[in-house]
């Protein structure tokens, strides 16, 4: 192993049916930036591509019996990592695609951080966009009073403060899920990765996003559209359902900023109104939107049923 690679950093892919050119790719950079990786298979890999993925050594794969979400698959791997005495966790989707150095940035840049003392850091993540029509750079969120600000590249900074990070991509202290910061088994999927972050604000961490760092991703099931000024999402009828409800679920929470409840309610309602635009089944897409927010009105939790 390189000795600029990280020794005690393991990488968890959580994967659902997943693009097979991409997630080859993406384990064939981990492999040489992580002491190890992880997939977690929740789904949809065939017995062919498991045994062209057991080619590399420091490669480990666990298949669920079925579909357990993202959150119960990342607690599944942050388990078995606490157990190996690993430092940190690095996870992704299945559809990243890191730059070649993007672990051993993002850990100098915690231990910078670290050295500092003036607070505890938390998760660092890096800055990523979609190119799949044209290069779509997404912002990092930070509550400013009552509104939620946009923060894009600040020149002579390599890292800034976040509310918020997308778990691919983010490097997690271990320390952190021992201490009782594990993920929410029963958001399933959706806003899984908000909720963890503003409760790890509320404990006293600081989670940052890295400058330094890029990385390409697809924040959704296609590329962005730009419509009357806003980037909007496109999502199965499925995803729209756990996207609602947990918005819900997020906005209750006591411990997530006002700010960002007010913005997560504002974009439930842009989404209403821009599905029948943007989805291809937009009857449906509504369908589990509205069932969506009636479960979580009413508090129901977990894998949908039916």
């Amino acid at each position: 192993m390189s000795s600029s690679v990280p020794s005690n950093v393991r990488a968890l892919v959580i994967c659902f049916y997943p693009d097979r050119e991409l997630l080859w790719t993406l384990v064939t950079k981990l492999c040489v930036q992580a002491s190890d990786v992880w997939i977690l298979n929740n789904g949809g890999i065939s017995a062919e591509l498991e045994r062209e993925l057991k080619s590399f050594s420091n490669l480990c794969m666990h298949t669920f019996e079925s579909n357990v979400g993202i959150a119960t698959a990342l607690n599944y791997g942050f388990m078995f990592a606490a157990r190996d005495e690993v430092e940190f966790v690095v996870t992704f989707d299945q559809d990243s695609q890191p730059a070649e150095d993007h672990v051993s940035a993002l850990v100098q840049t915690w231990r910078t951080l670290a050295q500092q003392k003036t607070f505890k850091v938390g998760a660092i993540g890096p800055s990523f966009f979609d190119d799949r029509e044209s290069i779509v750079q997404f912002p990092f969120f930070r509550t400013h009073g009552l509104r939620v600000r946009k923060i894009y590249f600040q020149a002579g900074r390599s890292a800034t403060p976040v509310d918020v990070l997308i778990t691919s991509g983010m490097l997690v202290p271990v320390s952190m899920w021992r201490e009782g910061l594990k993920f929410r088994d029963d958001m399933f999927v959706d806003l899984v990765d908000s909720e963890w972050c503003f409760r790890a604000g509320a404990a006293g961490f600081s989670n940052f996003g890295c400058f330094s760092v890029r990385m390409r991703h697809h924040c959704s099931d296609a590329a962005t559209t730009e419509l009357f000024g806003l980037r909007l999402l496109k999502y199965s009828p499925i995803r729209r359902y756990y996207y609602f409800r947990n918005s819900l679920y997020v906005c209750a929470r006591s411990y997530v900023p006002l700010a960002h409840k007010i913005r997560l309610l504002m974009g439930l309602a842009v989404r209403l109104l821009t599905m029948p635009l943007i989805d291809d089944a937009p009857v449906l897409s509504l369908a589990y939107a509205l069932r969506g927010l009636r479960d979580g009105i009413v508090g129901n939790s977990g894998k949908a049923k039916g």
